[in-house]
């Protein structure tokens, strides 16, 4: 699945850093983009276990 997420975690660093910085951004607009990275996290998450668990 492609996501803007991981687009911006290929330019800006890595997904949890940028989480972070949204959800304690003072820009409100940016606190709301923070569930979609949580969203991306979990994601990468569960196809690493996946991965993990047929190897």
């Amino acid at each position: 699945m492609e996501r803007k997420q991981h687009k911006d975690a290929a330019s800006f660093g890595f997904l949890h850093v940028l989480a972070d910085e949204r959800r304690n951004s003072d820009n409100g607009l940016l606190r709301s983009h923070a569930k979609h990275y949580d969203e991306a996290i979990e994601e990468a998450t569960s196809i690493l276990a996946e991965i993990l668990r047929t190897a």
